[in-house]
């Protein structure tokens, strides 16, 4: 069995020359993209991916409903009313809508 000092020392090694007992005509994945005119990961120009920017439902709420919106026992309370978190973004949502802003769709539902 080959030791993992062997395998870093013969890092450029082909996969023939590190396991001779699986495979001796193989190339290693570097010779093998090479000849099929391929360019090697580390010769790519990726570009960076931006990062997707979802806001927190709640917080979002939090901030446009103010005192109106209090959260307890692992619920919601709105004007003193026990709701469900879709009647909490719905009027949320009815607010951003009222001011002009981009409503907070995760769900269709919350759509006004």
């Amino acid at each position: 069995m080959t030791s993992k000092a062997d395998l870093l020392a013969n890092w450029r090694s082909t996969y023939g020359e590190l396991f001779p007992y699986r495979n001796p005509d193989a190339m290693n994945v570097d010779d093998a993209t090479l000849a099929l005119g391929l360019l090697l990961y580390r010769e790519m120009e990726l570009e960076p991916v931006p990062p997707k920017i979802k806001q927190n439902p709640v917080k979002l709420a939090q901030q446009w409903l103010g005192k109106r919106l209090v959260e307890r026992n692992g619920g919601f309370w709105l004007d003193g009313v026990p709701v469900s978190l879709d009647i909490v973004m719905r009027a949320t949502n009815a607010m951003l809508k009222a001011s002009g802003m981009e409503m907070c769709l995760h769900a269709e539902k919350w759509r006004v």
